[in-house]
């Protein structure tokens, strides 16, 4: 049986969608929502490794891979029932201003909501959704931002969704 999450965003008395992950098998699937409460991309991380980006039109397309060229944005990681320490599923982010005019209101209790009602408009207050193995310990911060709450689903393996704030 599938595993669902959704994380949300609280600010000025309002809940916001942020994205929904799900874990199928030792598959995760980050969804994220446009304004109007649709599936608008998603991030995928497969049971063989392959890690992709979505939208409705298909793949991503970037020139990051080795040929320089426009591609699907595909990469392959560590199979996720093998990470012994992290993973990184994706990262995204929103400029706490910006939330009530690019994010969904919630429709239902969420497993995870992260309140922003006190944090500067001009801060970024991103979530990052990772495979943790064995290995990985609770970490305080990512990329030198604070790590502001964190929540795990368990089944086949465990992914962890972390909040941090991005200040100057």
């Amino acid at each position: 049986m599938d595993q669902h999450a959704t994380i949300s965003v609280r600010t000025y008395e309002r809940l916001w969608a942020a994205i929904n992950v799900v874990i199928r098998e030792t598959n995760v699937y980050v969804n994220y929502f446009a304004r109007d409460g649709s599936k608008h991309c998603h991030t995928s991380y497969h049971e063989s490794g392959q890690r992709h980006a979505k939208t409705e039109n298909g793949f991503v397309r970037w020139t990051g891979g080795p040929s320089g060229c426009w591609v699907p944005m595909k990469q392959f990681r560590t199979a996720p029932a093998k990470v012994d320490d992290r993973e990184q599923v994706s990262t995204v982010g929103w400029q706490v201003s910006e939330i009530a005019f690019v994010l969904p209101l919630v429709p239902n209790p969420s497993e995870m909501v992260v309140d922003a009602s006190n944090f500067s408009d001009a801060s970024i207050l991103a979530l990052e959704v990772s495979i943790v193995g064995p290995s990985a310990g609770a970490r305080p911060e990512i990329t030198g931002f604070p790590v502001l709450q964190r929540y795990r689903m368990h089944d086949k393996i465990i992914v962890e969704i972390e909040a941090f704030l991005l200040t100057e």
